[in-house]
């Protein structure tokens, strides 16, 4: 996963429901499925969806394709995404849609298991 361009490769934030009824998982649409694989899925209007693994989306994730009528929209920024995945779900306030700049090296340090409040407290010091 790019980071540094993640919004232009991602059509959107979606949610998706998996493993059990009510349970859904946060994911980027990427493209339209492939011809072949909507025709095994019997379906005329596959999404390929990526799946990332928090906190870490950089190493890991699922590339699923799904029925679109699966799949729902959310009123969400990719950027408000990649955020939420990388604070496992810690920094999503609505409240505050105000950009917040991170640097290459303070992201490589939240994936490197340090926690955004760790960090955030670093840069007021």
């Amino acid at each position: 996963m790019a980071l540094n361009d993640s919004d232009e490769r991602f059509k959107g934030v979606k949610l998706v429901e998996m493993f059990s009824d009510g349970m859904y998982l946060l994911a980027f649409e990427t493209t339209e499925a492939p011809g072949s694989v909507a025709d095994a899925l019997e379906v005329d209007d596959g999404v390929s969806l990526f799946i990332p693994l928090a906190p870490n989306p950089v190493t890991g994730g699922y590339l699923t394709y799904v029925s679109e009528d699966r799949v729902i929209d959310v009123d969400m920024t990719v950027e408000e995404g990649i955020r939420a995945i990388l604070t496992s779900g810690i920094a999503t306030d609505e409240g505050d849609r105000s950009p917040k700049r991170f640097t290459m090296d303070e992201i490589q340090r939240v994936v490197d298991s340090e926690t955004l409040d760790d960090l955030l407290r670093s840069r007021h010091r």
